[in-house]
């Protein structure tokens, strides 16, 4: 992976494919191996870029606490870096606030907004449940247990019909050689909790879609429409699945996406 530098900080990314530019931020404590088939796909009619935001993958891991405007002001060292003026930004979960504050604080940089599973404020549950998982792991619980305690609120029941499935990624995020570290993960945790969009939404001109699925615990199915109230170019479209669909079904939102970008 190449890297670029923001304020001293390295932040690993890489690219695929060319044609019209598109950004990618993945959420909570994901690098962008998250976005797999999904970039792929794009990659045939755009250069896809892909980030590990700050403390996660092969960034670098600053002491906190994190903020969504220096994690979007990395977003954007990445883009200076590859010499891009302007492109398409793609956000999921807590990568849409991401993606909302270099919307809201940078717009002359976007074309267009997608927004995945995407939230005003996290719910106050889900907070609760990730301080739970990062307590039981400062007191020396497993990597696969915190998995074990986040996996049921982003995958559909059909995945947990899969035993094999699941500990295949249970293992797969423990033995993770770029695995975040406690100061990393606290340092998104307080990301989720402290992020509230609504001093963005007026100032972001974008031409945005937003994207929510019925299954959805963590950010609702309503986070999307209460994201769409202050947006004045905003289309919501709602399908069926889990908060995690970009990884249970990228060819569904592949296709909602690519009729976005050709359509418009």
């Amino acid at each position: 992976m190449r890297q670029a530098d923001h304020d001293g900080v390295a932040i690993a990314y890489q690219t695929l494919g060319s044609g019209p530019p598109v950004i990618l931020v993945a959420g909570f404590t994901a690098d962008h191996t998250y976005w797999g088939e999904l970039a792929q796909l794009l990659a045939d009619e755009h250069q896809v870029i892909t980030l590990d935001n700050r403390g996660v993958g092969q960034s670098a891991d600053p002491q906190g606490p994190y903020s969504t405007t220096a994690m979007a002001n990395d977003v954007l060292s990445v883009a200076d870096t590859l010499g891009l003026d302007s492109f398409d930004l793609v956000g999921q979960s807590m990568g849409t606030s991401i993606a909302l504050t270099v919307a809201g604080k940078h717009p002359e940089r976007l074309n267009r907004l997608v927004l995945l599973n995407g939230y005003r404020q996290i719910r106050p549950v889900f907070m609760a449940v990730v301080d739970d998982a990062l307590r039981r792991l400062q007191s020396g619980g497993s990597r696969s247990e915190f998995a074990r305690r986040l996996m049921p609120w982003c995958l559909s029941d059909e995945t947990f019909r899969d035993p094999d499935r699941i500990s295949q990624m249970v293992a797969a995020s423990a033995d993770n050689p770029d695995a975040p570290s406690i100061n990393a993960l606290i340092s998104h945790a307080a990301v989720l909790r402290d992020f509230d969009a609504g001093y963005l939404l007026g100032a972001i001109p974008a031409e945005t879609l937003l994207v929510g699925t019925n299954q959805d615990i963590v950010a609702l199915p309503t986070g999307s429409l209460d994201l769409a109230k202050g947006l004045s170019n905003a289309t919501v479209q709602f399908v069926d699945g889990p908060h995690d669909i970009t990884v249970e079904q990228p060819h569904k939102i592949f296709s909602l996406l690519r009729s976005f970008f050709v359509g418009h």
